[in-house]
C-alpha cells in the first residue's frame, strides 16, 4: 500500500510541475499574440503598399489576429483560424 501512495504522489507531483509549464507557456503565447496584434497593422500597411509598387496581387496578406482569450490555449485560437480560413 505504501509504494501505491508513493507512485501516486510522484505522479501528483509531476502533474503539477507540468502545469506550471503550462502556464508558463500561456503567458509567453499571450505576449507573442499580443506583439502581432500590435505589429500586424503597421506590417500590414508596408506589405501591401510595397505590393502596390511592384505591381503585385494582395493575395498574401497578413493572417488575421486571432481573439484575445486569456483562457485559450494555443491549440484552441489555431482550431479557431482554421475554422476562420474554412469560411
Amino acid at each position: 500500500m505504501e509504494k501505491i501512495l508513493k507512485r501516486i504522489q510522484n505522479m501528483q507531483d509531476q502533474l503539477d510541475r507540468i502545469e506550471e509549464h503550462s502556464e508558463s507557456m500561456v503567458g509567453h503565447i499571450l505576449f507573442i499574440e499580443g506583439v502581432y496584434r500590435a505589429m500586424r497593422t503597421p506590417l500590414d500597411f508596408i506589405l501591401t503598399n510595397i505590393r502596390k509598387f511592384m505591381g503585385l496581387k494582395n493575395e498574401d496578406a497578413l493572417p488575421p489576429c486571432l481573439p484575445l482569450n486569456h483562457n485559450s490555449t494555443k491549440r484552441n485560437n489555431i482550431e479557431t483560424l482554421d475554422r476562420k480560413e474554412e469560411h
